[in-house]
């Protein structure tokens, strides 16, 4: 009762096929698992290199802003500096013509250094608003400073909101201080 199953050649052969297609299937399969692997492994490094690079460049670009800043302010200062003994003088026994002409002079230069700091304020809101530079960084650095800007007395003339070019920093003092919000 026991049977043998005979195969012929054809049947022998078709099988031999079958069984080597399977072995390179299954070998296709194993490359293409070893390639997805790899290839989804390449993508995560590239994201984080990406990554770091987006926070090198946001850390250059705060490096950028706040040079600018203290660069603007540190000129304001000098000039003021200047241009002090020459008000104190004036006020108390007059100055002569060419102090005068001097003071004027420093005064001019002294106006125009002031709006250039503010115009640095200005950039570095428009950064802030545009998310290229980290807000809680940058919220935490100049909150106060930005407050007493626009909150001055001396330059309400650069903050008045429906005449003031500069926009971006009364955005930022409102997202800040206006508590309605």
């Amino acid at each position: 009762r026991n049977k043998k199953i005979k195969m012929t050649l054809v049947e022998k052969m078709t099988l031999t096929i079958s069984i080597v297609s399977a072995v390179f299937a299954l070998g296709s399969l194993i490359v293409s698992i070893i390639s997805m692997v790899k290839t989804n492994n390449h993508a995560k490094t590239s994201i984080n290199k990406s990554e770091v690079q987006n926070m090198i460049s946001m850390a250059n670009l705060e490096l950028m802003v706040s040079e600018r800043i203290s660069n603007s302010k540190d000129k304001v200062g000098d000039i003021t500096m200047i241009i002090s003994p020459l008000i104190a003088k004036k006020n108390a026994s007059g100055l002569t013509a060419d102090e005068q002409g001097t003071l004027d002079a420093q005064s001019k230069v002294l106006d125009s250094a002031i709006e250039n700091n503010i115009n640095a304020y200005e950039d570095a809101c428009t950064k802030y608003l545009d998310e290229k530079i980290d807000k809680v960084r940058f919220k935490k650095s100049y909150h106060t400073e930005i407050r007493q800007l626009v909150e001055s007395e001396k330059l309400q003339s650069y903050f008045n909101p429906v005449t003031s070019k500069f926009k971006g920093i009364l955005k930022v003092y409102d997202e800040w201080n206006n508590l309605e919000k």
